[in-house]
């Protein structure tokens, strides 16, 4: 399938065309569906345009230091909401595991280079200071408030058996 960026383009706005001239309740697949292929479609296309008209308006953009800059090219992982969004990871929980990691080495006093050293694993990504302390405060107010209950529950257990009114 050798064809050109811009004939497999215009199958695909053909073909959310036809997406959108559907009748329904005939057609066999879901209103639902269609509306959501076709906007992707043309939200692909669309950002391919903008994209096109960016490079040939400007095919010599540069920064300060001569390094040519290009808008990042459309995906249809992108349109279709399958690529991961730039900044912070989908799943806000993914590095909670390093995050009480580091809440330990905290509180045992360790500074913040000794725990980079600690928390890189040699064969595992390699992270700076600035991406654990990021680490850290996404997790942060969570694990001081387990930290916090946790010594309060130890607190009061141990209190009620040292006064005898509790314990076996």
């Amino acid at each position: 399938m050798d064809e050109s960026p811009s004939s497999t383009r215009e199958k695909f706005a053909r073909f959310a065309e036809q997406l959108r001239k559907l009748s329904f309740p005939s057609s066999p697949i879901s209103v639902d569906l269609a509306r959501f292929m076709a906007d992707a479609l043309e939200d692909y296309l669309a950002k391919c345009q903008e994209y096109d008209r960016l490079i040939c308006e400007n095919p010599e953009s540069a920064k300060s230091d001569g390094v040519v800059v290009r808008p990042p090219l459309p995906t249809l992982d992108a349109a279709f909401g399958l690529a991961p969004k730039r900044g912070r990871p989908s799943d806000p929980n993914r590095n909670e595991s390093i995050a009480r990691h580091i809440f330990a080495l905290r509180l045992e006093g360790k500074t913040w280079p000794e725990i980079v050293g600690i928390v890189n694993d040699p064969f595992g990504p390699q992270r700076d200071e600035s991406d654990i302390r990021k680490i850290y405060r996404a997790h942060r107010v969570t694990l001081m408030t387990e930290e916090i209950s946790r010594r309060l529950n130890d607190g009061g257990e141990r209190d009620a058996c040292e006064d005898g009114s509790g314990g076996s």
